[in-house]
């Protein structure tokens, strides 16, 4: 009943959408409560996209109050990556949603942090949704951090996000010009 009374107070004031961030560290998914209601009740009834957010759990939002005071950005959660056909398989579901954005039939997914052993999983990520009958995956990065996708990303997403930045890259998609296996 909550998530439902969000799609409508979110169609009510504009809104096309939201995107979800999802955490999947030490092999399974954290938080996801709200995510596998979706999927077993639709709500909300509105366009979506997951954003991975793939980086270490440390204490900036905690401010500097309580056990934190003495020990400044200590880790909580450290990333890890693990059983990641696991993490594949528990994406798939909400790639194939009805109300999951897709640009040119193509699942988005936002990633938060890049490197050298993410580019690697999402490489595995757009041969796993191809296996299982999808196009391939669209993938937006987070402006303001390193990247290492090679070829970049499709587009850059500004933080908080309310606007898309297409990158350089993606200009010269549209014209044609660049091809992408990401």
């Amino acid at each position: 009943a909550v998530r439902a009374k969000q799609g409508w107070l979110a169609r009510e004031f504009g809104l096309d959408g939201f995107i979800y961030h999802h955490y999947w560290s030490d092999g399974h998914p954290i938080l996801n409560g709200a995510l596998d209601g979706l999927l077993r009740d639709d709500q909300p009834d509105i366009p979506f996209l997951l954003g991975w957010v793939n980086g270490h759990w440390i204490n900036t939002w905690q401010g500097s109050q309580g056990i934190f005071r003495r020990k400044p950005n200590a880790i909580l959660m450290k990333q890890t990556y693990v059983n990641i056909d696991g993490h594949l398989r528990w994406l798939l579901p909400f790639f194939k949603h009805r109300n999951y954005l897709r640009i040119d039939g193509r699942p988005v997914l936002l990633v938060h942090a890049t490197s050298v052993a993410v580019t690697a999983i999402l490489r595995r990520f757009q041969d796993g949704v191809r296996r299982h009958g999808l196009p391939g995956l669209y993938i937006l990065n987070k402006v303001g951090v390193k990247h290492y996708l090679r070829p970049y990303p499709k587009a850059f997403v500004g933080w908080p996000p309310l606007i898309v930045y297409p990158s350089p890259a993606s200009e010269s998609m549209v014209r044609g010009r660049v091809p992408f296996p990401l």
